[in-house]
């Protein structure tokens, strides 16, 4: 009676495990969980941007009223400023595309559940020409800077670069 009550338990337990649906698919997407990446470093990059103005905005409290250095403080912040809404606005463009890709990657996967070898999941092939595609997205970013000739070379004006420095290629 034991082993029948054991077996059956274990039977059931078989069973349940088995061919159950993923909740979340997206959490093993490896494109959602690169722009989730990308998305942290944006936050990351604007916080920096943001500490480095306000520590440029003390040093020129402490200068003088007619310092010559007062403007070209006055350029760094501006040329950060508009770096920090750069950003921004990569951001939101990436929550937009974090949330279609949610979705997305959820019908990917409803189709891997009903035909596994059809469709496979997590895809390599569609992720390593999605890595294509952002690298030639950033192309525009780097064409900005290399048109970008109204500002004074008092910071790091290559956004580009300061992509590439907190893990955006």
């Amino acid at each position: 009676m034991n082993i029948f009550y054991t077996t059956l338990i274990l039977a059931l337990f078989l069973t349940s495990c088995v061919n159950t649906k993923m909740k979340n698919p997206e959490v093993e997407d490896l494109v959602y969980l690169d722009i989730q990446k990308d998305i942290a470093a944006i936050d990351r990059v604007v916080k920096l941007r943001e500490t480095e103005i306000q520590v440029i905005r003390d040093e020129m409290r402490s200068l003088k009223v007619r310092s010559p250095l007062l403007n070209v403080k006055q350029k760094r912040i501006d040329n950060m400023s508009d770096d920090v809404k750069r950003f921004v606005q990569l951001k939101k463009y990436l929550l937009i595309k974090k949330k279609k890709r949610s979705v997305y990657a959820k019908i990917l996967y409803e189709l891997h559940y009903n035909d596994k070898d059809a469709y496979p999941w997590p895809d390599q092939a569609e992720y390593s020409s999605y890595l294509v595609e952002k690298e030639s997205n950033m192309l525009p970013i780097r064409e900005i800077n290399k048109a970008d000739s109204s500002r004074e070379l008092t910071h790091k004006k290559d956004v580009s670069k300061i992509l590439r420095e907190n893990g955006l290629n």
